[in-house]
């Protein structure tokens, strides 16, 4: 029997095979004639198609052969093949037959060069065995691209569904590292063949557990394709960011992406670019201000390196609460220019966030991109400010507020009527900045002037762009009462706590917050004493309790110790195993952590940066800030990401004195402690 197939003919030589004549000699049994049961359906233009009635499978097929006077496609003449090998009880050498047959064929293999292609892949897939007849499949193959700062956290799955109904899924392997990673998976031995449509929807999703309640530098899917057979399909809603301790999807067919980033760059050379992306928002009730991913941590590897422009587009549909930007959510890129050695030369072109896809623009661009310091764009807001203050709250009805700072009765902004339930105000001026204090103490008012009910302010927050830094108010929540006015005020009290810290104090209105939020405390004769130098033990204890949100949530720690010199009964034992299992703390070489010595300037920067922005914080600028941090010093990169607005915090968090130094070497008080705490996790004062 010989079958005749669209395509020419090659004949197919036994050394192709692999065999050798001695061996066929020793033939006694003929291939069955199962191509028989194949038959031409309607084939694509250049191609044939053909249907295996007993499975069902279609396979797109290329070329003719001859095997013992059977003439068919490669896969076909590899399967009698195979069939073949088992009568005469030979056990195949499978590989060697796919490459054999794909050499030859120089439709599926045009260069003939003999290096594993996708379809050899394929084909070595359906060669399960000899005697096996398996059914053809289709291909299908899954990629997957990410870029993150740290991808062993991250738990990578994909699969296919039917609306809500997973038909199958399947996790990939981890892998450690940081920068860019590439999964390719065959997922032509899955139990079906699911062509992307409306009822077979293809997913990637990605998880980062980590435990932290603080969200830190994140990083992004930056590609999604299936490709089946011949055909290719790319998701269209990447770049998606990958946000820590929540699930993130890329999926094929896309959803419409109505909030998005679109950045635009020109440069000679991409691979050395970094970038984030973040936004700093007033608010956010939960959580620190600042949100900021990755876009390229290490440069944009594997892109091409000549000279181009291109368009990023950031998938922001899972931030539309943090959308449009405002006064109090300010949107913001950062990219620099990795490579110091050559003297690459680019631009930001332009760089817009969309919001139900409308967009708002970037300011001073285009701008070109520094070797020295990352290029910081904000998004354009109108009016230009001098200070941002932020409010939500619910009302039951309608309600009169007013934010502004000094004298109660003589706001300088009136945002007027309020109808609308947690919406978010934003007031401006172009006069004089007042820092809150108690004789410019910023404030919102609410009045209702009716006797109904109901509502309260849930937020109030104020952004200082000079020092820059966040302030909150820590009264909210603050019940709304009929025919009354109420007020949320920064600071949030006129009287001190500790009778060594009066209101006058520079520390006083951080460490009202900080003891209000349950972070710091004072003793047993109600003094905090703000001078007094802060240890090792205590810097652990100040940190574990803002980056868990109280000390409530601290857990109890293990119930063997991480530390030799910390054991389980250690004052401040969970405190400092909280930190430790989270990266912000380490022991020295001896195997101790040492709780006794004291904390400096330089310890100090390490521990914040860590807790709030990550173990793997974004490259410090090539020039140093402080002339006495210089790049080789130890703590230079988390001194320089605290100095720098584009920090998680929401602003500055640490800066240098009059002599242009930042003074690693000095020690820390509780004071200033307090200062830092606060400034960086946006304690609310």
């Amino acid at each position: 029997m010989v079958m005749r197939v669209r395509g020419r003919t090659v004949a197919l030589f036994v050394c192709l095979l692999g065999l050798v004549l001695p061996l066929i000699a020793l033939a006694q049994t003929e291939p069955s004639d199962f191509a028989e049961n194949w038959v031409d359906t309607n084939p694509l233009p250049g191609a044939t198609l053909f249907r295996a009635p007993a499975s069902g499978f279609v396979k797109n097929l290329y070329g003719t052969f001859s095997f013992y006077g059977v003439e068919g496609t490669a896969e076909e003449i590899a399967r009698l093949w195979l069939e073949w090998s088992g009568a005469i009880g030979k056990s195949p050498d499978w590989t060697n037959a796919a490459n054999s047959l794909l050499v030859a064929d120089k439709e599926l293999n045009p260069d003939a060069t003999g290096a594993q292609s996708n379809n050899q892949r394929l084909l070595m897939s359906m060669l399960k065995g000899p005697g096996i007849l398996a059914p053809l499949q289709s291909s299908q193959i899954v990629y997957v691209v990410i870029e993150h700062a740290d991808l062993s956290k991250l738990t990578v799955t994909v699969g296919v569904r039917n609306g809500t109904t997973v038909l199958h899924s399947e996790m990939l392997e981890t892998v450690s590292g940081s920068g860019t990673h590439t999964w390719v998976r065959d997922c032509s031995d899955w139990p079906g063949h699911f062509p992307p449509s409306a009822s077979n929807t293809w997913f990637v999703r990605v998880e980062e557990i980590t435990g932290d309640t603080v969200i830190h530098d994140q990083g992004v899917i930056r590609e999604f394709h299936v490709s089946q057979d011949s055909l290719d399909y790319a998701a269209t809603d990447v770049w998606v960011p990958i946000i820590e301790d929540q699930t993130v999807e890329s999926a094929i067919p896309s959803p419409a992406v109505s909030n998005y980033a679109e950045i635009t760059l020109w440069h000679e050379y991409f691979p050395e670019l970094e970038m984030v992306l973040g936004v700093k928002d007033l608010t956010d009730e939960d959580r620190i201000p600042g949100l900021q991913f990755y876009l390229t941590k290490n440069g944009t590897s594997g892109e091409a390196g000549s000279t181009e422009t291109r368009v990023i587009k950031v998938n922001l549909n899972a931030f539309s609460d943090r959308l449009p930007a405002s006064l109090a959510r300010r949107w913001y890129l950062g990219v620099r220019d990795t490579d110091t050695y050559n003297e690459w030369h680019g631009q930001i072109v332009n760089f817009r966030v969309y919001t139900n896809g409308s967009p708002q623009n970037g300011a001073g661009l285009p701008a070109d991109i520094s070797e020295t310091a990352p290029q910081y764009i904000n998004l354009s807001v109108s009016p230009p400010t001098t200070a941002s203050a932020s409010a939500r709250l619910t009302s039951a009805g309608t309600v009169t507020v007013k934010a502004g700072v000094g004298p109660t009765g003589s706001p300088y902004w009136l945002s007027g009527a309020w109808a609308s339930p947690y919406t978010s105000i934003g007031v401006s001026s172009s006069s004089t900045y007042w820092p809150p204090d108690l004789t410019y103490r910023w404030f919102l008012s609410v009045t209702r002037s009716n006797g109904s009910t109901g509502g309260t302010i849930n937020r109030f927050a104020l952004y200082d762009p000079e020092a820059p830094r966040v302030y909150r108010s820590a009264s909210p929540p603050v019940n709304i009462l009929p025919n009354a006015t109420v007020y949320a005020k920064v600071p949030f009290k006129s009287t001190a706590t500790f009778s060594d810290v009066p209101t006058d104090h520079w520390a006083w209105m951080e460490i009202e917050g900080l003891n209000k939020a349950g972070i710091a405390t004072g003793y047993g004769d109600g003094t905090f004493l703000p001078d007094s130098i802060v240890k090792r033990d205590g810097m652990a204890v100040f940190t574990a309790r803002a980056h868990a949100g109280g000390d409530a949530n601290v857990p109890p720690g293990p119930g063997s110790p991480t530390f030799p010199d910390v054991p389980t009964s250690y004052w401040a034992y969970k405190h400092i195993e909280y930190c430790a299992s989270r990266h912000i703390v380490s022991g020295y070489e001896d195997g101790k952590y040492h709780p006794e010595y004291n904390i400096d300037r330089g310890q100090l920067a390490v521990f914040i940066a860590r807790a709030i922005g990550g173990k793997d914080i974004m490259s410090p600028p090539a020039s140093p800030t402080y002339t006495d941090v210089q790049p080789d010093f130890w703590a230079f990169k988390d001194i320089e990401y605290l100095t720098s607005s584009m920090n998680a915090s929401g602003g500055k968090v640490v800066g240098g004195y009059a002599d242009g130094k930042y003074h690693p070497e000095y020690t820390i008080s509780r004071g200033a402690m307090s200062v830092f705490i606060a400034r960086a996790f946006a304690v609310p004062q």
